[in-house]
């Protein structure tokens, strides 16, 4: 078995003379086989992506030296692929057991097939199974606990995949049978139940809430909604299932969580009336006479990211900003809609006067520019800096930290950033974990010393990294890291790409010669394409 994001390998006979050799090759296939998958999909099937888990049953590839390249070796496979030698299929939806080559696109998907009600005969079932980390003793005939599932999952990925595992298993209509066999909750305080069962259930909520609350429902489709409403008609008598289902759903909703207690309570109250009682085909049409605007059309898909509607209809106006056009093929359903030409083309909020085009889905930040020490970063920090015992990049860890420090929980969230293991990292060892020579350089001319000696742990580094990076703020910019942060714009995440919306006149000249204002680009330790977007009367002035 071959799952490309976390490199391992649990079945697979190669031959070399060094191990070392074997690492290499084990690297080479796994990429290898991701290109093929690429290839030979056609335009109805999305390939596998970096995050997939794949898994092989039989292929012969025959002798290859390692200074083969990975689309050389990807070629191979695909033409034994396209002769039918080799058969390959996604099973994110039903079992294809003929194939030789399958694949998930991650392991949330692999989860809800898993906790669906389906036999898993398949012979890559064993397989995902070990992969997940859950012993075949664990599954009760075709089944796995739900507890268990939940408790692993949080585990391994953090609180917000427990709300992504949940929308799958809605989109596959098994949240209902998921739910009732669940006896313990993670995460989980049982304060605020109660409270629910007897909030008064107002009629109507204010004019912004309530279209705040209709553009939530619009991230479900009809088909979704129908099932939701039934598990909430099932719970009426579980109240404390009925609010964490409540509290999970709605954990990235930003506008509710600022919300005190009492009227986040009373906000749930709603909209429980509102889903359960309401008949679907009313609510649908409900929802589209609240959002008839000319915004991205989400449809019917089962997985569908987070997407937020510009509130103030005298804004939306269609039309296109000319000079801002996508032609990312990876970003067609997350970004903006597309022409039969395949441009990808952002709306303007009014091309007669503004030459703005606005993120459609997003979280507004007050940090935002936190995310330009990830230039400095790449420019510090080697990219062979490791754990010695740990998978997990010492960048990622870092800049999660900087990220909790400026209280962006959210955005630690949307990122699944767990820093619940923090405290146990401070001591673990590193590797390779000395400043490039151009930064001791530039520390010892402006009287910094910097030892070449590397720190013994994390924590040490840690603190010697955050220190650097403060001083040159500091001496180049006259304020540190949080005056560089400080500045308002729009965060917006997918499975491959982050993108940062800001106004142009926030920028400083200074910044802007430094070039921490250009877009990082692919941060493999982040496994994340970043990009920086501005917008304002600068950018509108280039395009007169």
């Amino acid at each position: 078995m071959i799952a490309a994001q976390a490199h391992q390998v649990q079945t697979l006979r190669l031959k070399s003379n060094s191990r070392e050799s074997l690492g290499s090759a084990v690297n080479l296939l796994e990429e290898a086989l991701r290109l093929a998958c690429s290839i030979v999909c056609d335009s109805s099937v999305m390939p596998p992506s970096d995050g997939a888990l794949i898994f092989v049953r039989k292929i012969t590839l025959g002798k290859f030296s390692l200074n083969t390249h990975a689309q050389q070796l990807a070629d191979a496979i695909a033409a034994q692929i396209e002769r039918g030698v080799v058969n390959i299929a996604c099973v994110d939806f039903e079992d294809n057991s003929d194939a030789d080559i399958v694949w998930f696109s991650d392991a949330l998907i692999a989860w809800s097939r898993l906790l669906a009600r389906v036999e898993k005969t398949c012979w890559y079932w064993p397989l995902t199974l070990q992969h997940l980390g859950v012993s075949s003793s664990r599954v009760s005939g075709s089944e796995i606990s739900p507890d268990l599932a939940l408790k692993m999952i949080e585990h391994s990925m953090g609180a917000a995949a427990i709300a992504k595992l949940l929308r799958e298993l809605l989109a596959r209509n098994q949240l209902l049978p998921f739910v009732l066999k669940l006896d313990d909750l993670p995460s989980h305080s049982f304060a605020d139940e109660f409270e629910l069962s007897r909030a008064d259930i107002p009629t109507e909520l204010s004019s912004l809430h309530r279209i705040k609350f209709e553009q939530f429902l619009k991230k479900f489709s009809q088909s979704e909604r129908a099932h939701l409403a039934q598990v909430f008609a099932e719970l009426k008598n579980k109240p404390e299932l009925l609010f964490w289902l409540l509290q999970t759903f709605s954990r990235e909703e930003i506008w509710l969580q600022q919300f005190p207690r009492a009227t986040r309570v009373t906000c749930y109250a709603y909209m429980l009336k509102r889903i359960v009682e309401m008949p679907v085909a009313e609510q649908a049409a409900g929802i589209q006479k609240s959002l008839d605007t000319p915004a991205l059309e989400l449809g019917d898909q089962p997985r569908q990211h987070r997407l937020l509607i510009n509130e103030n209809p005298q804004q939306l106006q269609t039309g296109s900003a000319e000079g801002v056009k996508y032609r990312d093929t990876e970003r067609l359903s997350e970004h903006a809609s597309h022409s039969s030409q395949g441009e990808f083309n952002a709306e303007a909020q009014n091309p007669e006067s503004t030459g703005k085009y606005h993120a459609q889905s997003g979280i507004p930040i007050s940090y935002a520019g936190v995310f330009f020490i990830l230039n400095l970063f790449e420019n510090l920090i080697p990219d062979n800096c490791h754990f010695v015992n740990l998978p997990v990049s010492p960048k990622k860890m870092i800049f999660a930290c900087l990220l909790q420090k400026l209280r962006c929980e959210q955005v630690l969230a949307v990122l699944d950033l767990d820093l619940s293991d923090y405290n146990d990292l401070l001591f673990e060892p590193l590797r390779n974990c000395e400043f490039n020579t151009r930064w001791q350089r530039w520390l010892s001319e402006h009287s910094y010393p910097v030892t070449n000696a590397e720190p013994d742990n994390f924590g040490d580094w840690q603190h010697l990294v955050i220190k650097t990076v403060s001083r040159f703020l500091w001496r180049e910019t006259g304020g540190g890291i949080k005056s560089l942060s400080r500045l308002n714009g729009d965060f917006l995440a997918s499975h491959t790409h982050i993108d940062i919306f800001l106004e142009s006149e926030q920028l400083s000249l200074t910044v802007r010669k430094l070039g921490l204002d250009i877009s990082p680009g692919w941060l493999p330790w982040l496994q994340k394409v970043v990009a920086f977007h501005y917008r304002g009367a600068q950018v509108h002035a280039l395009y007169r």
